[in-house]
């Protein structure tokens, strides 16, 4: 699926991310992660939340792209602790913590351990999620193929949908249990 995409040069989308490399994490080094690192793991946060801002979707690792347009393969490689390594990245480094993004391995027919992996990222009830790191905090999202910086005024408008979201769940489940009550009592409930 992943090659054809590739062979049929699909482009970027907002729910859709082509990445070339990630670094294996046999190549992690402790406690002085190199400045590459550290990039690469506040990449990955960022294109992360910025889909859960949005409307979710894919970062496919092992595609090259040019101009956004997928146009070759370079394997990656696979493997628990590759996984293990990205969801740590975005479980440290997002905050809300964003519940059910997936990892998964796609490996080769001849070479099990290199092939594609897939972060599948849902798009979340509890946007906006920022990235978070040390001395650096932002809010990113998903324009086409880009991923931007939310302004304060998109920052604004998504904490207040956030929170009327919330409140109108509260409100729901007042409702239910109001009407539960209700029929417990024998009182009609209208409706």
């Amino acid at each position: 699926m992943i090659a054809a995409a590739v062979t049929a040069h699909i482009r970027e989308s907002a729910d859709l991310d082509w990445k070339l490399v990630v670094i294996p994490a046999s190549e992690m080094s402790g406690p002085g992660e190199g400045k590459a690192i550290e990039e690469q793991r506040w990449e990955f946060a960022k294109d992360v939340a910025a889909m859960a801002n949005t409307q979710g979707g894919l970062i496919v690792y092992g595609v090259q792209d040019i101009k956004e347009e997928a146009c070759g393969i370079e394997h990656v490689p696979l493997g628990e602790r590759e996984r293990q390594q990205l969801a740590s990245w975005a479980n440290t480094l997002i905050r809300p913590w964003l519940k059910g993004l997936v990892i998964e391995e796609f490996p080769t027919p001849e070479d099990s351990s290199r092939g594609f992996l897939v972060a599948s990222v849902p798009v979340s009830s509890d946007t906006l999620h920022v990235v978070e790191d040390r001395d650096r905090m932002s809010s990113p999202y998903r324009d086409s193929a880009h991923t931007l910086w939310m302004s304060e005024y998109q920052v604004e408008t998504a904490y207040r949908a956030r929170f009327a979201r919330q409140a109108g769940s509260v409100a729901a489940l007042d409702r239910q249990i109001e009407d539960r009550s209700s029929i417990s009592q024998g009182i009609p409930v209208p409706g």
